[in-house]
């Protein structure tokens, strides 16, 4: 039986990121304030990483937000960091199922979201794995990198440490 997303309304904060700051990331009580953020809101950024711990429901959370601007019309994509180095089209979720409208939109003038999970699995083998995924990401976007918002997940101390 397949599982049911539950929309937790979770609103996201920015990071504080000042130079030499060696505040542990993971530590997201510094995050209070009222300057959070809605999906709707985040939708409209050009990058976002979303950094959470295991278990916090990231990879459910960018599913689904894939599939709701996927059902809205829009080009919306799914992939798996860990697999796009050795084959692109394989990352796509469902396996590979998304390869031809990936095409279509190459082809196309649209924006498109890629939603990509996760930073801390592709880091398992090397950190060159997650170096070299990007890479390939970009290689396969080309001159369409100006129409893409990009969301990348990852756990607060696998991202610290790039």
């Amino acid at each position: 039986m397949a599982e049911q997303f539950i929309d937790l309304g979770r609103k996201f904060n920015r990071v504080p990121t000042l130079e030499g700051d060696d505040k542990d990331l993971s530590d997201f009580s510094l995050l209070s304030g009222s300057q959070n953020k809605t999906w709707g809101q985040l939708l409209d950024y050009p990058r976002v990483i979303i950094l959470a711990e295991a278990g916090a429901g990231k990879t459910e959370e960018i599913r689904h937000q894939a599939q709701k601007l996927k059902n809205l019309g829009k080009y919306s994509f799914f992939l798996r960091i860990e697999y796009i180095h050795n084959n692109f089209e394989l990352a796509f979720e469902p396996e590979g199922c998304d390869k031809e409208r990936f095409k279509e939109w190459l082809a196309s003038e649209d924006k498109a979201y890629f939603f990509l999970d996760s930073v801390d699995e592709a880091k398992l083998k090397s950190e060159r794995d997650f170096t070299s995924a990007i890479k390939s990401f970009k290689n396969a976007i080309g001159k369409a990198l100006q129409r893409t918002q990009l969301f990348i997940t990852s756990r607060a101390s696998a991202w610290r440490a790039m």
